[in-house]
């Protein structure tokens, strides 16, 4: 285990880390540090300031096919869309405007903000996906060769005189048969809302995983298994097509707070409330794996009285394991055995 100081704290975000492979990022207030993912002086290259003090309420990057990464923010009060290292911004759009278009004389919010990013390619179309804090999820479209994003449409489970409840999280894959894409929406109550997509521009409503109550704070999808996290330190993995519970796992004895599955193999990384960080080997039917169902704990690390935020895999084959805290300038990162 090493620790690294930076020069500000994580704010108190469920996911509240990010990493391209390279480099790394999180939320602190208003603004993003962007940190070097070798021991390098200074750790911090960059740093991004949202407009007018406004709250950073996720961060992460988005790759779409063979090209480059992105830095996307999705804030109180908007979405920004930055290069890699955060030296360019490519999109700004309002979410009032964004969210009136939405929903039906949709009452001033002081609680509004968008959260969930995920990135959708599918049938030659790239796709940004932004969740908000009144259910609709945001899709902005991608013009590869010119590098630009552009507000297309929004995917909704309810007419828009019934907003759902706040999105926590986003993730999306391309389905195993090749012939489309997952978008897995998540929200506070435990739902997890399924939608298909074979163009980018049509959703067709999937699966809702059951909600009993426990917000699910993170989740993860690949190929046909989604993988998600809950506030009572369970981990679940569901399959997209079935709805049907794969594997359940009591990985945390308090809520977990963030998610992340690495960016090759299937392992799945959690960090808790409870202190500790654990990292799970699944076999999944379908999932790369032997077709038996199956996990096994890799890793379970404790950081002392840390209230820890965020995890993502990092560095060279996505070796290493790092993970923030709130109200601590420490990033702590382990090498995977």
């Amino acid at each position: 285990m090493s620790t690294r100081q930076i020069d500000v704290s994580a704010s108190m975000l469920p996911n509240n880390l990010a990493s391209n492979g390279k480099l790394l990022a999180f939320a602190s207030l208003s603004r993003v540090p962007i940190i070097t993912e070798e021991h390098a002086t200074p750790a911090t290259i960059a740093t991004i300031d949202a407009p007018n003090g406004t709250l950073v309420m996720q961060c992460g990057w988005c790759t779409f096919g063979q090209g480059p990464s992105f830095l996307v923010l999705a804030l109180k009060t908007g979405v920004q869309v930055w290069g890699a290292e955060g030296k360019r911004m490519l999109l700004w759009a309002p979410l009032p405007a964004l969210i009136a278009k939405e929903v039906a004389a949709a009452p001033p919010d002081p609680d509004q903000h968008a959260m969930g990013i995920a990135a959708l390619s599918t049938g030659g179309a790239y796709r940004l996906c932004v969740g908000t804090s009144v259910g609709t999820v945001l899709v902005f479209s991608h013009d590869a060769l010119q590098t630009t994003f552009a507000h297309a449409l929004s995917v909704r489970a309810k007419p828009v005189e019934q907003p759902e409840p706040a999105v926590t999280a986003l993730a999306a894959a391309p389905l195993a048969s090749g012939s489309g894409a997952l978008l897995a929406r998540a929200d506070g109550t435990g739902a997890v809302q399924l939608w298909t997509t074979a163009d980018g521009h049509a959703f067709e409503r999937g699966r809702r995983l059951a909600a009993d109550g426990l917000s699910c704070t993170g989740v993860c999808a690949r190929a046909d298994v989604v993988l998600c996290a809950f506030s009572n330190g369970e981990l679940r993995g569901y399959g997209a097509h079935s709805g049907h519970t794969l594997v359940a796992i009591a990985a945390h004895a308090r809520a977990i707070n963030a998610l992340a599955l690495h960016p090759t193999l299937w392992l799945l990384a959690a960090a808790a409330e409870d202190t500790y960080v654990s990292v799970w080997s699944i076999a999944l039917p379908g999932a790369g794996g032997s077709g038996e169902m199956g996990v096994k704990n890799v890793a379970f690390w404790g950081v002392a009285d840390a209230h820890l935020c965020g995890v993502a895999f990092h560095g060279e084959g996505g070796k290493r394991v790092s993970a923030s805290a709130y109200d601590s300038t420490a990033l702590t990162t382990w090498t995977l055995p």
